[in-house]
C-alpha cells in the first residue's frame, strides 16, 4: 500500500503531545518519539494534521498500536469521518 511521507509540519496529537508524523497510508501511521506510556496493544485517541503542498487535513481517529521499534509508534487507524476518510482515500490513489 502506497505511505506518504510524513513533512516538517505534519504532526500526530497524542495525549496532548504533538508527535512528528514520519509516515502514513489510508489504514496506517508511524509517529514518534513514542510518548511515555505508550504500549503494544493500546487504543489511542489521536488527532492528525497534515499541512503539505497536496493537502491539508485536521482529523480524528481512533488508533490500535501494533509495533513499537527504535522509539516509533506504528498504529492501525480509523477515521471516523466519512468524508475526511473519503479525502484521505482519494489522496492515496493519485
Amino acid at each position: 500500500m502506497q505511505r506518504g511521507q510524513g513533512g516538517p509540519n505534519d504532526v500526530v496529537i497524542v495525549q496532548g503531545l504533538r508527535i512528528p508524523l514520519r509516515n502514513w497510508s489510508p489504514v496506517g501511521i508511524l509517529f514518534g518519539p513514542c510518548p511515555p506510556g505508550v504500549a503494544l496493544g493500546d487504543k489511542l485517541a489521536i488527532a492528525v494534521e497534515i499541512r503539505n503542498a497536496a493537502l491539508t487535513l485536521d482529523f480524528s481517529a481512533d488508533a490500535e498500536v501494533l509495533r513499537i521499534t527504535d522509539g516509533l509508534v506504528a498504529a492501525r487507524y480509523a477515521c471516523s469521518d466519512t468524508a475526511i476518510a473519503q479525502r484521505i482515500k482519494s489522496y492515496f490513489a493519485v
